[in-house]
């Protein structure tokens, strides 16, 4: 059995450095694109503790969804066999691009089904141990699947920070988890300058409603403040509760302006050596990350910046703890 990694952030927050990091290391496995399957809408954290049934669960959607990842999956096989001149997608994605993606595309197809079926067989069960028993064979499953032999397997942004807990702490034993945080002005300014305002797609409430937005977004970095802060601080809360040596919580700035030493303490966290850092600079280079810390006055103003004063508080007591 493989040790779970499970990387975790917010948007902008500096999580895929550490996830292209890890892809370094030749003992690491990591599941492509982000895995969405517990935290997403009526996904297996809402089956659990929301107790759906089969009517709620909408299985006729999955189907519609896998069929649609299954014509991607052809669209990306066609694009690996044809040669440029006659498909000419270079903008797009390769031809050597294609045929790198395809074998994990292909598997994910494969996973989805074993997705659909767990989700089937708890909303079948009306006892919540049941469904734990449930999910813990499909994640244990997924694992296996992806490990190919591998120590460790990489899950990339697989949790909500305020949502599923008793879910996800359960069901993907033995894990570590590993939460990025981002200076939070060139995180704002990031979020604002890609429009990025998905990342309040699961919170509750209508935001428009609670932060008078218009249609402009004017008054969105309260919005962004308030939620970020929010979040982070049940990161303090997962930390309290799981305790140091399950949870690393580490700043982005940290990686990219201490490398060596924040290298290092992630390779203890995780038990990883040094040797096996094969691939060096590979995926993740520091020198070039630079150009992503103090960009914010360009898309900042003094209003922005006063409006972020709660999260830059937390973010300088968690920097200096």
């Amino acid at each position: 059995m493989s040790n779970n990694i499970l990387i975790s952030g917010l948007v902008w927050s500096g999580s895929g450095a550490v996830v292209d990091l890890l892809r370094e290391y030749n003992n690491i496995n990591v599941v492509p694109g982000e895995f969405e399957d517990i935290r997403q809408k009526n996904m297996i954290g809402d089956a659990i503790e929301n107790s759906l049934t089969l009517k709620e669960l909408k299985v006729s959607k999955l189907y519609i969804k896998e069929v649609k990842f299954l014509i991607k999956v052809v669209l990306i096989m066609v694009r690996s066999v044809i040669p440029d001149k006659i498909f000419p997608f270079n903008k797009v994605m390769s031809r050597a691009q294609s045929a790198d993606i395809l074998p994990a595309r292909v598997k994910r197809v494969v996973e989805n089904r074993r997705l659909h079926s767990a989700l089937i067989k708890i909303c079948k069960h009306k006892s919540r141990d049941e469904r734990i028993k449930i999910a813990k064979l499909w994640f244990s499953s997924m694992s296996d699947s992806y490990s190919n032999g591998s120590d460790f397997v990489l899950f990339d942004q697989p949790i909500i920070h305020e949502s599923h807990f008793n879910v996800w702490s359960e069901i993907c034993k033995p894990f570590k988890l590993i939460v990025v945080y981002r200076e939070p002005k060139d995180q704002m300014a990031d979020i604002l300058k890609t429009a990025s305002s998905f990342l309040f797609n699961d919170l509750p409430w209508k935001v428009d409603v609670v932060y008078g937005l218009d249609k402009n977004y004017k008054r969105i970095i309260h919005l962004l403040s308030n939620t970020t802060l929010m979040r982070m601080k049940r990161v303090d809360e997962i930390e309290r509760t799981l305790g140091k040596q399950q949870v690393l919580v580490i700043s982005f700035e940290h990686l990219v302006e201490d490398y060596d030493k924040a290298k290092d303490t992630i390779e203890k966290f995780l038990g990883l050596k040094s040797e096996s850092h094969t691939n060096k600079y590979n995926y993740f280079d520091p020198l070039y990350s630079k150009k992503n810390i103090n960009h914010y006055s360009e898309y900042l103003n003094k209003y922005d910046i006063d409006e972020l004063k709660g999260l830059s508080d937390w973010y300088n007591a968690r920097k200096n703890s």
